[in-house]
Order: C-alpha cells, then structure tokens, then sequence
C-alpha cells in the first residue's frame, strides 16, 4: 500500500466508518506502516504489522540465490554446482520454508521447529544424521525417522551437503526462523484477494498507459463490483443507475466472462491440487525405492 494511501484511509476510518485498522498486512514494503507508526494516527492506540505468507514464503528463495551469487569469485569454494547447492535444490527448500509456514498456522512454536527441521534434514549426512526435529514415526516424511520406527536401516541420504555449505545456510534459516517474524506471519493470511482485484482493475485502466482522476475513479468503482459481484451483475447495476436495460447480447457476453473467470479459477485450484498429490506420490514412490527384498 502507498504511503499517501494509507494516511487517507486509516486517518478517516474513525470519522466515516466509526473503527479503527489496528492490523496492517504488509507486503514486505514497510514504508506505509512506519509512517502510520511516525504519524500516530489512532493517538495511544498502536497498530500492529503482519507479514504477507506468500511474500515471506518467496523470501526464501531470493536469500538463497543471494547467497550462491556472493559466493562467486569470492576465492572460496563455490556453493553451486553438482552435489551442492543446484536451482533445484533452491526451489525444494523454498518450497519446504512455505510449506512449514502453512501448515502450522497459528502455532510459532511448530512453526519454528518445522523450518529448522528441513534445514538439518537436508544437511544431514551418512556420517552426520540430523533428524531429531524431524517428524517421528512410521507415517513421518521424513524417511531416515520413518526407517528407525520400523526398525529398519535408514536409507542413504540423497544429498550429503559438503560441511561449508551447511555452514553457509544455517544463518539464512535462523534469520527466516525469527520468532518475531513468524508472529508476523502466524495467522498464514495472504494478499492474493489485493492482488486479484489490482488485476481486474489494469484490465480497465492499464499502468502503462495515461488516464485522467475520473477515469480512473471510474474504472475502480466498476472493477469493485465486477470483484464482488461478476460481470454480470455489475453491468446489470450500473446499466440500471442509467435508466438502460441490459440486452441479450450483453447479458450472454457478461455470462461468458464469468464463466470464464471462475474456470479459471478453477483451473488453478486443481493444478495446485494436482501438485500436491503428486508430490505426495513420489514421496511414497522415493520411500518405496530405498527397500530392496532381502537388502536388510
């Protein structure tokens, strides 16, 4: 949120809506919340930053390829490369990071504990097992866990990370692993709805190209209703404002918008679905593979 922005709809939340904002969800950008906190809009009344998971969840991600782009040319051994820190590899552990954020929403504790625990699973070496975080039992993702609580032998470790580049790591994951940052993010809420509507809204009025203040005003009034209610209502309503009736071929062109929108929708809803379970599939598949008859 602009900084400008937020003074006018916080500043007037009292006066017009008789409330206060006392949560703000941040996008990684904290200049709006820091001039809220400077202005003290709401007197002794303080107002409290939460975190975009989704934006802390791809945080991950850039630290790492941070991480492996200083490494380079610095007269060290380099993080990247076969048998070490791939683009993968980098995606994989993003991944983990996010999935330990969701999944125990509301609980910093497990939180804390599910983040470390990939962080010394993938280090973890033949010689140098480092599982005691990991999930116990015989239905835990992790393999080594799941092996000891069938009274097997733990299966090879598939990455064995040279040493540096645990070292290398391991502040990366305490820095992301901060109490105080996943408080901010606990809740697990998201500006995906923000992000939806700014995308109806450029449809109408683009960024790239120059419009005047009624235009635009204009063109986030409609983007609202279409948001909330669907082309077709929204164009029913304004139509009506107008004292026009909505014509068969508006009526069928607005049906199939909306049609559209929410096979989207849905079209992205089953591909997520989708990943999850194959990933689930080839963990299953992995933990299969490590058994070899009359191996033990």
């Amino acid at each position: 949120m602009e900084v400008e922005a937020a003074k006018i709809l916080f500043g007037r939340s009292l006066e017009k809506h008789g409330l206060r904002y006392t949560t703000m969800l941040c996008d990684g950008d904290s200049r709006a919340f820091n001039s809220l906190q400077e202005e003290k809009v709401y007197g002794f009344v303080p107002i409290e930053k939460e975190d975009c998971v989704n934006h802390i969840h791809k945080r991950m991600g850039a630290a790492l390829r941070n991480l492996l782009q200083k490494s380079k040319g610095e007269g060290r051994p380099s993080l990247g490369g076969k048998g070490k820190l791939t683009a993968e590899l980098v995606t994989k552990l993003t991944n983990y990071y996010g999935w330990a954020l969701k999944a125990h929403q509301g609980n910093i504790d497990e939180m804390e504990n599910a983040v470390l625990a990939t962080y010394y699973h993938v280090t973890s070496t033949d010689t140098k097992p480092q599982h005691s975080r990991c999930p116990k039992g015989e239905e835990s993702w992790c393999a080594h866990n799941k092996a000891v609580a069938r009274q097997q032998a733990p299966p090879k470790h598939r990455y064995n990370l040279p040493e540096y580049i645990a070292e290398a790591l391991l502040p990366v994951y305490t820095r992301l692993s901060d109490r105080k940052l996943l408080e901010r993010c606990q809740r697990g809420k998201t500006q995906n709805s923000n992000e939806s509507l700014h995308s109806v809204i450029w449809s109408l009025v683009p960024k790239t190209k120059h419009a005047s203040l009624f235009t635009v005003e204009t063109a986030v009034a409609e983007a609202v209703a279409r948001f909330n209610a669907g082309k077709k209502r929204a164009s029913e309503a304004i139509l009506k404002e107008l004292h026009l009736s909505q014509g068969s071929t508006d009526v069928e062109r607005c049906l199939e918008k909306d049609q559209r929108r929410l096979a989207a929708c849905d079209k992205k809803h089953t591909r997520a679905e989708n990943i999850r379970n194959a990933m689930k599939r080839r963990r299953v598949k992995e933990n299969d593979s490590d058994y070899v008859p009359g191996g033990f």
